[in-house]
């Protein structure tokens, strides 16, 4: 599969809530690699769902440095 960037998020404020992406990236202390998933919001957390139902918490301390993806 080939994938081409069509955006980017670098800080909480940019998050797309609820849309389906694939991502490559850090997300605090972890790395993504061409990762689908949404990210949601519940109650005072930002939680990254991927499609294998793993989650990614987010705080406005994470360090986010993500490129969105679309498979070509």
């Amino acid at each position: 599969m080939a994938y081409k960037k069509i955006g980017t998020i670098d800080n909480i404020s940019q998050i797309p809530f609820n849309k389906n992406l694939i991502v490559t990236g850090r997300m605090g202390n972890g790395w993504s690699w061409h990762m689908p998933g949404v990210f949601k919001k519940q109650g005072n957390k930002i939680v990254f769902r991927n499609v294998h139902e793993m989650s990614t918490e987010i705080d406005k301390n994470t360090i986010i440095g993500l490129n969105i993806l679309e498979e070509i």
